[in-house]
């Protein structure tokens, strides 16, 4: 299974009033990937909620003690059309907001782990490895005047407060730089992956055959576990199969087939057992 975009947006927050409003589309194993751009030294952020419900923070950068990034998650985002709102202390320099959703997010381990970089330049970027199936996706904050981002562009607001934040995504696996262009020379930036659920399997660790002749929990057996039998014509029977998944069994789509062979002749067509 592989992590696919569903949407994405942003705006500015401030404590006069503001919220993000993303839509979040059905499908499975959602997961809103939320990243924050402000002025470190004037702001913590002390909280981020999604349709009224708390985020997880996941990891930050500074730059100095100039600006500050930092990315939350929501798994299992409700669906429709829905606001972010974040609660913060300090001067009201306000925040950059932006949020992207994906489908096919593992629920248990939605990210990896974060990668970092800050530093004094026009040329901001990060390097990090993506594995086949997953995404990835950055946060940048900057002063003013963010363009050119080398991935696909999620959100880039320039607007009215300092400072300017932009998101960036790409699911194409193998190392990956992020980069972007900007005027003022003081940035931080944090990416990670948006990890996809497991592949799953199914695997077959025995079988055994059982008497006909109680409920589940009281029926006898006919034979040791893994042992072939052989029975008369029209005799009644319960076959029992052990089985070891793993990941997200309920991902597969699987049913029990039997054939039978009568005596002397050839084996008859495969069915499915109800």
């Amino acid at each position: 299974m592989a992590v696919t975009y569903q949407n994405t947006a942003n705006g500015e927050i401030s404590s006069t009033g503001g919220t993000v409003t993303i839509d979040v589309g059905s499908g499975d194993n959602r997961c809103l990937f939320i990243g924050l751009s402000f002025q470190q030294n004037n702001i913590t952020v002390t909280g981020v909620t999604y349709a009224g419900s708390a985020c997880a923070f996941h990891d930050g950068e500074n730059s100095g003690v100039n600006r500050r990034v930092e990315i939350w998650k929501k798994v299992a985002p409700s669906t429709g059309s829905n606001n972010i709102a974040v609660s913060y202390t300090g001067i009201d320099d306000g925040i950059i907001c932006g949020a992207t959703a994906f489908n096919g997010v593992d629920q248990t381990t939605p990210m990896g782990a974060a990668v970092k970089a800050s530093g004094s330049s026009t040329a901001p970027s990060v390097e990090i490895t993506i594995t086949s199936g997953n995404f990835a996706h950055d946060v940048l904050v900057s002063g003013t005047n963010i363009s050119s981002p080398s991935q696909t562009q999620s959100w880039l607001n320039n607007g009215s407060i300092n400072p300017a934040g932009a998101g960036q995504r790409n699911n194409t696996s193998g190392v990956r730089t992020f980069s972007w262009t900007i005027e003022d020379t003081t940035w931080a930036t944090v990416v990670c992956e948006i990890l996809a659920v497991a592949s799953a399997t199914i695997e077959q660790e025995g079988f055994r055959f059982r008497n006909d002749d109680g409920s589940e929990s009281a029926a006898t057996w006919k034979a040791n576990q893994d042992t072939n039998i052989t029975l008369a014509a029209n005799t009644a029977f319960r076959l029992r199969f052990l089985l070891k998944a793993t990941g997200n069994p309920d991902s597969i789509d699987a049913q029990a087939e039997a054939r039978v062979k009568p005596s002397g002749g050839a084996f008859g067509a495969w069915g499915k057992i109800n």
